[in-house]
């Protein structure tokens, strides 16, 4: 592996998964635009931008699980990561975007009561 990752897609939802893809989005404070995490009432900052190992998803599809990118609700499918070295305070640069890892996620609830810390 190399220690540049590459964006191999880019999947973003108004709610719910999975995400779909879409050729370009931008990222700002409160996470990709068209996404529904793109409101700071439910993402904000800390939660903006969902990621995810390509080389993960594959051996999961290997193992028979059906998974594919967006499935899981990422925002940003990546490859070449060691993903074992992807914690929290993690630093990632993307183009112009510097993003750091602020903690592994947990699945959304679909209450609509409830927002995802």
């Amino acid at each position: 592996m190399s220690r540049r990752g590459i964006v191999r897609h880019i999947n973003v939802s108004r709610g719910g998964v999975p995400n779909r893809p879409v050729p370009a989005a931008r990222i700002g404070r409160t996470g990709l635009q068209g996404d529904g995490h793109d409101d700071p009432r439910h993402g904000g900052p800390e939660a903006a931008v969902s990621l995810f190992s390509l080389e993960v998803i594959a051996r999961i599809a290997a193992e028979g699980h059906p998974i594919d990118p967006g499935t899981t609700g990422e925002n940003l499918t990546v490859e070449g990561i060691d993903w074992s070295l992807v914690v929290p305070g993690t630093l990632l640069g993307l183009g112009d975007v510097v993003l750091e890892v602020t903690r592994f996620t947990t699945p959304c609830r679909d209450d609509p009561g409830v927002v995802s810390q």
